[in-house]
């Protein structure tokens, strides 16, 4: 489970928890990640709710490096001449 304090945003950011099939709501022990994200944010010394957060990581150098940026090139078929298909 994610669970990080973003200084600059003040604000702690966390995995939204929901269980793994709606029958199970309320068993909290099946509850798990369902890939968005929710937050308190920090204002005024209180802590306010955020659902629902479009989350994105902050620019690095190394995105040039991505495939992305630079779609990795198709390998070059194998050809052997040494073998035949009959």
């Amino acid at each position: 489970m994610l669970l990080k304090h973003e200084k600059q945003s003040q604000r702690i950011v966390l995995d939204h928890l929901a269980p793994s099939d709606p029958k199970l709501e309320g068993d909290f022990k099946f509850y798990g990640p369902d890939m968005s994200y929710d937050a308190w944010e920090i204002k005024h010394n209180r802590l306010k709710s955020k659902e629902d957060l479009p989350l994105r990581n902050a620019p690095s150098t190394k995105d040039e490096a991505t495939n992305e940026t630079h779609p990795l090139k198709k390998p070059e078929p194998i050809i052997d001449n040494r073998t035949t298909l009959n």
